[in-house]
Formats: C-alpha cells, structure tokens, sequence
C-alpha cells in the first residue's frame, strides 16, 4: 500500500540532496560551509533511510512510487561512508 507521507519526505530530501551538489562549482574546490552542509545532508539522509529500512523494508514501488523509490535509491548512493546504508537482512532488497 502506497505510503504517501513516506513519498513526500523521500522526495523532499532527494531535492535537498540535489540542491546542495549543484552548488558546487564546476571546476572549483568545495568551501568548507558547504562541505559541512554536504556532509550533514547526507548523514541525516542516511539516518533517515537506515530507519525506514528497519522499520519497513526497502521503500520500493509499491511503497512510495516510482519517483520516490528512485529518491531512496540516490540517497542510498550518496549515502555518507562511514554510515553506509543496509538493507535489512530479513528483508528483500532490489533496486527501484
């Protein structure tokens, strides 16, 4: 069953997680403010997604939607590294 709250905060911190990279200057190093901005972006976003993994199950399609499953799969991606996303063993995992 479709989870539309679940969809709508997937997909605002797909648009928060894109706003911060496109900031980034082609060419140029990355300020220390916005690598401090980067970095708590995806370490909240991956907090966010080990919680609703453990809770319930990859946000897949039937979940969330099409678009927001894509979501899950980009802050999965750009996951911070030393919190990497798992999928819950009990749990089936396939991309969206």
């Amino acid at each position: 069953m479709l989870d539309p709250e679940l969809r709508d905060e997937l997909l605002a911190r797909m648009e928060r997680d894109q706003e911060v990279r496109l900031r980034v200057p082609m060419g140029e190093p990355l300020s220390a403010e916005l690598l401090e901005e980067w970095e708590r972006v995806d370490g909240d976003n991956t907090e966010f997604l080990k919680r609703v993994i453990d809770e319930r199950g990859w946000p897949g399609r039937d979940l969330v939607g099409e678009h927001a499953a894509h979501a899950a799969w980009l802050l999965a991606q750009s996951a911070d590294s030393r919190r990497r996303v798992r999928p819950a063993p009990h749990r089936g995992f396939r991309s969206p």
